[in-house]
């Protein structure tokens, strides 16, 4: 986890993986900080990706800023969870 300063505020990357029930499992300090990160932001910016890695972390940020009024974007992350189109 960083932290990018901006004129605007602070930036804070987490990776979607930390958020995941598995990382609560094997490292519960590194998920509640990465909760901790998400629940004081003023706005998510959740990105694409490839593969599945991180995706159940990313559904849950997703849902909880949804739940909780915060702005978010996601960024191709439709995409992933559907799949290319079928011809």
């Amino acid at each position: 986890m960083f932290e990018l300063k901006c004129s605007t505020g602070i930036f804070q990357c987490i990776e979607a993986t930390d958020l995941e029930l598995e990382t609560q499992k094997q490292d519960p300090v590194r998920y509640h900080e990465a909760w901790q990160g998400v629940c004081s932001s003023n706005a998510i910016l959740i990105p694409g990706g490839f593969g599945i890695r991180g995706m159940e972390g990313k559904i849950m940020a997703t849902s909880w800023a949804r739940k909780n009024k915060i702005p978010y974007l996601g960024i191709k992350i439709i995409i992933i969870i559907l799949g290319p189109p079928k011809k």
